[in-house]
């Protein structure tokens, strides 16, 4: 479903919701498997699990980071409309905090079954860079080359 937003501020609300919602969701997850459900650390010697989900981790920062630099490259470089531009910005945000929430629900579940902490550290490293993905007014302006005067 395309959604047509009428100015930036409902736009801005709009990503900062949806970063709202992927946050707090890897949140409460952890939450509910560490504290409540009580998982506790284990490390038994077998460290296949933390390889795959730090690996995983990892290469999801790296190639989420470089995805979506591409993709914000190729918005400024196409001289399009700012609605244009900010619809194509919504969808690699999405791709990014995709690639930030995956990774860190992953090392939380492996987490669970194994109880290495290294995959806890992981997932809360995780948190901390989803943490960071959140948009800002000026960051998205900055990022697209949007003009003060195109906001209006």
């Amino acid at each position: 479903m395309q959604q047509q937003f009428s100015n930036f501020k409902e736009f801005f609300r709009s990503i900062q919701i949806l970063h709202g919602a992927m946050f707090m969701g890897v949140v409460v997850m952890l939450i509910m498997l560490k504290f409540v459900l009580g998982i506790e650390d284990r490390s038994e010697g077998d460290y296949l699990f933390a390889m795959v989900g730090i690996g995983l981790a990892m290469s999801s920062l790296v190639f989420g980071n470089i995805i979506y630099t591409k993709k914000i490259e190729a918005i400024k470089k196409e001289q399009l409309p700012v609605m244009d531009r900010l619809t194509q910005y919504r969808e690699a945000f999405i791709l990014n905090l995709a690639l930030l929430e995956g990774p860190a629900l992953t090392c939380l579940i492996l987490h669970f079954l194994n109880g290495d902490p290294l995959l806890f550290y992981a997932c809360l490293f995780m948190i901390v860079m989803l943490a960071m993905a959140r948009p800002t007014e000026e960051k998205i302006i900055q990022e697209l080359g949007i003009r003060p005067t195109d906001i209006q």
